[in-house]
């Protein structure tokens, strides 16, 4: 099973180089926009760019902050370790439960051909990033949570235990 979720962390890590590539366009098109406005021609629809792109870097990253404990966290209520298992099953349902409604959405927007406002670029496309992140988030949540179980099981272990556990691992 650990084999299983290390596959699943890397897979979500790997989603990371599309955000930051998407962070690499915004500074690349928000440069060459302030040198066109320095000379008096800006680039049509830069908010609409820049959101559009903002959407990429925020989906596509979000499960890896979560894997690599990048993100805030604020622990209320430490003296209750159960509770972050419950906090965990809350977010795996939560996710999946807006990933799968996201998904609809996509193909919603598609039959809609619904874009922006100024440059018409398609939404669905930014929502797909959005079902595809959310999905992400819910599986890093799972990952997570069983690395908390495995850790907590590990701690409970007597060092016999363990030497026997690490017997058989090598074994």
């Amino acid at each position: 099973m650990k084999k299983v979720f290390d596959i699943l962390d890397w897979i979500i890590n790997k989603f990371t180089y599309i955000g930051g590539a998407a962070v690499v366009f915004i500074m690349i098109y928000t440069t060459i926009n302030t040198i066109l406005r320095a000379v008096g021609h800006p680039l049509n629809g830069d908010m609409e760019i820049t959101v559009s792109a903002l959407v990429v870097v925020v989906y596509m990253t979000i499960a890896s902050c979560l894997i690599n404990d990048a993100h805030i966290k604020i622990e209320l209520f430490k003296k209750l370790p159960w509770f972050d298992h419950i906090n965990n099953l809350v977010a795996f349902g939560i996710s999946l439960l807006i990933s799968f409604e996201t998904f609809k959405q996509v193909g919603s927007l598609m039959k809609m051909n619904i874009g922006s406002t100024l440059l018409h670029i398609p939404r669905w496309p930014f929502t797909l990033f959005a079902a595809v992140g959310f999905l992400l988030f819910a599986l890093a949540v799972l990952s997570v949570e069983y690395r908390m179980i495995v850790s907590r099981k590990e701690a409970r272990l007597t060092k016999h235990e363990q030497q026997e556990i690490a017997e058989e691992v090598r074994a």
